[in-house]
């Protein structure tokens, strides 16, 4: 494939892009989905998916690690020709899924708050089209726009410690108040949460194009990510209050608007103008991670070809997802199998094989 980018990144750009891929979009409706399922003991859930995905990141980086391979070389190193086959065949249609799902989480964003008259298939080429641009540059440059994440990070922790005095702590309170129906939606709001912390299982495709050692710096973006979304699902409980928390679409952007500081007026436009870059990165990221795959799986085909035949399959499906409730369910449901399948059980599978072959390092 002559026409490929390089993709090489180093260990700091990857803390970059793994916190961008994850904190952009997951952030928006995540406190909401955990009061949903577990009241206002959701944050406990949130926190424990962080967990998770440290384990899982544990897993995948013991995986890359034995072989210095991706996903793709991995399974047909595992599994064979054939299962190998159908396994990365499975990895880039779940890839793919996760593509879709961020791309109809932004259109949604964007349609409901910001351009609410604009045709959906104007945003939708006006959101793809810098996407394309990046993809076809590598992932250094994709790394390289990801550094907007730390900005935005500094917006978020500077709106939450100037909210302090407004908010109502005493609505944390009993911290481990479990009630049985707040067990029974132990599920639903699982599968809302997951999908804020979408973005590990991006090391089962990018770990080989690390310069140097990945898993410190892999294990830094989880916790940094696991500590946001837990402190901010625990402040928008506080600030809005169990019941009316469970009532606003996505938490931060209601939070964003209420945002005053002295002498500068209209925060939330500052805040936004670095936020809506590290909304797009998910995207960007896990159609990046796809066409990774597709380029391994098919090298004979040109490498810009496949990210219009790829971007193309995408922006079409998003289209179909505009109702918000339907998108809702279906990005849910992805971003459960993606996070617990491709996140946790794939790596852990592939491990205990290679050890029973004696296969890797």
């Amino acid at each position: 494939m002559a026409d490929a980018p390089r993709h090489e990144i180093t260990p700091g750009q990857l803390v970059g892009f793994l916190i961008s891929s994850q904190l952009g979009l997951g952030i928006l409706g995540l406190p909401r989905y955990a009061v949903e399922g577990l009241g206002h003991a959701g944050w406990w859930l949130v926190l424990g998916l962080g967990l998770v995905s440290l384990a899982g990141i544990a897993l995948i980086t013991s995986l890359g690690g034995r072989f210095r391979a991706s996903i793709v070389g991995i399974n047909f190193t595992i599994l064979g020709k054939t299962g190998g086959f159908l396994a990365n065949l499975l990895v880039f249609l779940l890839f793919l899924a996760s593509s879709l799902t961020n791309l109809a989480v932004y259109l949604q964003t964007m349609r409901i708050f910001f351009f609410r008259e604009t045709p959906t298939w104007v945003l939708t080429a006006f959101l793809v089209a810098p996407t394309f641009y990046q993809i076809t540059k590598g992932l250094k440059v994709i790394a390289r726009f990801d550094t907007f994440v730390y900005l935005a990070l500094f917006f978020l922790l500077a709106m939450m410690a100037t909210n302090v005095a407004k908010a109502e702590w005493s609505f944390l309170f009993p911290l481990t108040r479990f009630r049985p129906e707040n067990l029974a939606g132990l599920a639903r709001a699982a599968m809302g949460v997951a999908f804020g912390f979408l973005g590990h299982e991006l090391l089962l495709v990018v770990y080989p194009w690390v310069e140097g050692e990945a898993r410190g710096p892999a294990f830094l973006a989880g916790g940094v990510t696991a500590l946001v979304l837990t402190s901010f699902t625990a402040f928008a409980v506080a600030f809005f209050g169990e019941p009316f928390l469970s009532k606003q679409v996505f938490p931060l952007l209601g939070i964003v608007r209420t945002w005053q500081a002295p002498v500068v007026d209209r925060l939330d436009i500052y805040f936004l103008m670095f936020w809506l870059p590290a909304m797009g990165a998910g995207f960007t990221a896990f159609l990046a991670a796809a066409q990774l795959i597709a380029a391994e799986l098919f090298p004979r085909l040109s490498y810009r070809l496949l990210l219009l035949l790829i971007s193309g399959l995408v922006s079409t499906g998003a289209l179909f997802l505009r109702d918000f409730d339907t998108a809702e369910s279906v990005v849910q449901m992805i971003a459960a199998v993606d996070f617990f399948g491709l996140g946790l059980a794939l790596p852990a599978l592939l491990l205990v094989l290679a050890r029973l072959k004696g296969l890797g390092k």
